[in-house]
């Protein structure tokens, strides 16, 4: 018994994420290069946020059982405080929402 427990719980080959830099960025077709060239993806996002990420980005890519899903990007080290969202495009367009209520968009203060 304890054998057969033991080969089962060590010969389960789980699944390992992987990060690497986003090549090719266009809807519906996509690919990412880590150990090995990912491409076709599904991204997972938190509901009603659609985002892909363009080309030059370090994404993480993660194997599912019939697929595999762009998780996200890595994010750059930035000045956002634990708490507080900052929605960024690629063409500079912000949405700040800051811990004190405060909402900015583009660098103005909104709503007051």
């Amino acid at each position: 018994m304890w054998i057969a427990e033991n080969l089962s719980k060590n010969t389960i080959n789980k699944p390992t994420a992987e990060s690497g830099n986003v090549v090719m960025s266009e809807i519906g077709r996509n690919a990412l290069v880590a150990s090995g060239v990912h491409s076709d993806f599904n991204f997972v996002t938190p509901y009603g946020i659609y985002s892909i990420p363009p080309v030059n980005e370090k994404a993480v890519v993660l194997p599912l059982a019939d697929m595999e899903v762009c998780v996200g990007v890595i994010s750059e080290i930035s000045t956002v405080e634990p708490g507080e969202i900052l929605l960024k495009s690629k063409g500079g367009a912000e949405v700040y929402l800051k811990n004190d209520g405060s909402v900015y968009i583009n660098g103005v203060k909104v709503g007051e």
